[in-house]
C-alpha cells in the first residue's frame, strides 16, 4: 500500500517536471534547430534561384557575343570579297584592253586568228568578273553599308563602259587619264574598306598597282 502511494506521488511530480523541461529547457533547443533548418533550406533555395538567374544572364550574354562575332565575320568576309572582286575586274579589264593593242592589219592570218581567240577569252573573263563584282556589291550593301557600296558602284559604272568601248571600237581605249581615274577609285575603295573594318590609317594608302601599269 505504501509502495503504491509512493509511485502515485512520483507520477504526480514527474508530469510537471517533464512539462517544465519541455517548456523551458528543450523547447528553445528545438526552436533553434527548427530555425536553423529553415535558414539552411532558404539559403539553398536562394542559391538555386541565383544560380538559375546567373546561368540565364550568361546564356543571354553568350548569344549576344556570338551574334556580334558572326556579324563581324560576315562583314569582314564581304569586304574582303569585294576587294578581291575589284582586283579581278581590274585585271580582266587590263587584259581585255591589251588584247587590242596590235591592229589586225599588222598581223598575218594565223596571228590574227590567235588574237581573236585571246580577245574572246579576255571578254569572257571580264564578263565573269563583272558578274562576280555585282554580286559582291549587293552583299556589301546588305551587311556593310551604303558608303562602301556606293564607291564600289561608282567604280563599276566607270569601268564597265570602258570594256564596252574596247569591244565596239576594237582598239585600246584606256589612256593615261582613264588610268588616273581608275587609280583614284581604287584608292577610294580601299580607304572606305579600311574605315568599315575599323582599321586605323597608318598613312598614305598604297595602291596595289601603279596606274602607269595599265
Amino acid at each position: 500500500m505504501l509502495t503504491s502511494s509512493i509511485v502515485q506521488f512520483l507520477g504526480w511530480i514527474a508530469f510537471p517536471v517533464c512539462a517544465f523541461l519541455l517548456g523551458n529547457v528543450l523547447r528553445p533547443f528545438f526552436n533553434s534547430y527548427s530555425n536553423e533548418k529553415g535558414k539552411n533550406l532558404a539559403t539553398k533555395e536562394d542559391i538555386a534561384q541565383l544560380t538559375k538567374i546567373a546561368e540565364g544572364i550568361k546564356a543571354e550574354i553568350s548569344d549576344e557575343v556570338w551574334d556580334r562575332q558572326e556579324q563581324w565575320k560576315l562583314k569582314r568576309d564581304s569586304i574582303q570579297n569585294a576587294v578581291i572582286a575589284l582586283h579581278d575586274m581590274e585585271s580582266a579589264l587590263t587584259e581585255l584592253n591589251s588584247c587590242f593593242a596590235v591592229p589586225p592589219g599588222l598581223c598575218d592570218e594565223s596571228t590574227r586568228e590567235k588574237q581573236e581567240v585571246m580577245q574572246r577569252d579576255a571578254l569572257a573573263r571580264f564578263l565573269e568578273c563583272s558578274i562576280k563584282y555585282q554580286r559582291t556589291m549587293l552583299m556589301v550593301d546588305l551587311v556593310v553599308g551604303i558608303q562602301l557600296s556606293k564607291i564600289l558602284s561608282d567604280y563599276f559604272q566607270f569601268a564597265n563602259p570602258l570594256a564596252v568601248r574596247i569591244m565596239m571600237e576594237k582598239k585600246p581605249v584606256i589612256e593615261s587619264e582613264a588610268n588616273r581615274k581608275r587609280a583614284e577609285m581604287r584608292k577610294a575603295v580601299i580607304k572606305s574598306a579600311r574605315e568599315a573594318l575599323g582599321i586605323k590609317d597608318a598613312g598614305e594608302i598604297m595602291v596595289y598597282q601603279s596606274a602607269d601599269a595599265y
